[in-house]
This record gives structure tokens, C-alpha cells and sequence, in this order.
């Protein structure tokens, strides 16, 4: 049996995938924000606080701004 331990997340900015990051399959929401705020690819796009975070767990992150 294989039985998973990583999830891989989408990043989106304003619904456009920016990034894509691996994380454990535990991971909190607080952790996973995190560290799609610190990819390049997203900081980029950020432009201070996002409005909205939209988090699906082990699928996407999506920063409305």
C-alpha cells in the first residue's frame, strides 16, 4: 500500500496560478500561507497585505488582493 505524505498546493494570485509548492500532508493552513508568501513567484504579485486568503486543504491557496 502507498500511502501519501506530501500534498501538492496551487498558488493562485486574483485566481491565476503563480507558483506551485510541496508540502507535508499535516501541514497547517497557518504554515502553508506561509510559505506560499514567501515564494518569489508570488511576492511579485503581492503588493502588501492580501484582501481574502482562500485556503483548500492539500489543493490551493488562492491571495485575493
Amino acid at each position: 500500500k502507498i500511502v501519501k505524505t506530501e500534498a501538492t498546493y496551487a498558488i493562485q494570485v486574483n485566481g491565476k496560478l503563480r507558483d506551485t509548492i510541496v508540502m507535508p500532508i499535516d501541514a497547517t493552513q497557518e504554515t502553508v500561507v506561509e510559505a506560499a508568501k514567501t515564494s518569489v513567484a508570488v511576492q511579485r504579485h503581492l503588493t502588501g497585505e492580501p484582501k481574502k486568503v482562500i485556503f483548500v486543504p492539500k489543493k490551493l491557496v488562492n491571495f485575493v488582493v
